[in-house]
């Protein structure tokens, strides 16, 4: 913790490979002996502050599935919150505040993997719930300034706790479910899916920044989906030069410019950024300003997600 604490990443590095090698030694040889985990298992503690500061280093080493698994494990050995009697005020108030805290950065690493917790789970915690039920939120809705107006909103507390830069990334999925939500929606229409041109996929995240600000400033009732891509369409065959300014606390990123706030060549490069990660199946085809998908399965990351709940698991 004292090495943690003063940025000696270093030091805990090298302390933690050195249990985590012992651990894979003794389940390898099957020898308990060698363990330093499993004979203290009845110090519970010690071990949920194992896993808690492992998931930390992992964060910051990007092995963000590891760091998942690792506060998963924390969160589920941390003893259930007291009751706030007298007797044993101190050790609930404790215990409160080291789950909470892990219970944030299971959040962290659960969107960072692309894994979106139970309403139920995310509810645990006022502050997780506060920050990131509007940040799925985006996400679900594929509104990339939605979601950076949350993280610049909350700027503050992200900074104090380390995850204000590993967090950007997560904007990626935020064109992902955009992705998909167009491909959907022209399956629905009747349109071929498969060859998706970038100025609809573009026209796409005008109308979902817009749906975004609208619900953000008036709590306007939410379109379809297969109205989004009616509407990016219409601003591809006719395009307006107006724009709406939604004026509000944290609303500078939420502007809502109709005449394309993302260049063809912005959103090739998060496409081709997708498509390195595995994340979409298909290819770009610059010379005709258009993506093809793959017809079997082409967004396998969400099909993972969805047959599978490792927060329930």
């Amino acid at each position: 913790i004292v090495l943690f604490q003063h940025n000696n990443t270093h030091q805990c590095r090298i302390i933690l490979r050195s249990i985590e090698q012992n651990e894979q030694i003794a389940e390898t040889t099957k020898d308990p002996l060698k363990s330093v985990l499993q004979p203290a298992k009845h110090l519970v503690a010690e071990i949920i502050k194992f896993r808690f500061y492992q998931g930390r280093m992992k964060l910051y080493e990007k092995a963000f599935r590891g760091a998942f698994n690792s506060f998963l494990d924390a969160y589920r050995l941390a003893p259930p919150l007291g009751n706030g009697s007298s007797d044993n005020v101190f050790t609930n108030n404790e215990q409160r505040m080291n789950k909470q805290r892990t219970h944030f950065y299971l959040m962290v690493s659960g969107m960072l993997c692309g894994l979106e917790p139970p309403q139920e789970i995310l509810a645990r915690d006022d502050l997780s719930s506060a920050i990131f039920t509007p940040l799925f939120s985006a996400i679900r809705l594929g509104s990339p300034a939605a979601f950076s107006q949350v993280i610049d909103v909350n700027s503050a507390v992200l900074r104090r706790r380390g995850v204000y830069m590993l967090l950007q990334p997560a904007r990626m999925y935020c064109y992902l479910y955009l992705l998909q939500a167009v491909h959907t929606s022209l399956t629905e229409l009747g349109k071929e899916p498969s060859m998706i041109p970038f100025a609809l996929l573009v026209s796409a995240l005008d109308a979902a920044n817009a749906k975004a600000a609208l619900e953000s400033g008036s709590g306007a009732a939410k379109p379809s989906d297969t109205s989004l891509v009616v509407a990016a369409e219409k601003e591809t065959s006719a395009v307006s030069t107006t724009a709406t300014t939604v004026s509000s606390i944290g609303q500078k990123r939420m502007r809502v410019e109709v005449d394309g706030q993302l260049k063809h060549d912005d959103m090739a490069l998060w496409l081709a950024r997708l498509v390195a990660r595995g994340m979409v199946k298909g290819y770009l085809s610059y010379e005709h300003q258009t993506l093809v998908l793959s017809k079997k399965d082409p967004f396998p990351t969400i099909s993972e997600v969805r047959t599978s709940n490792p927060y329930l698991a």
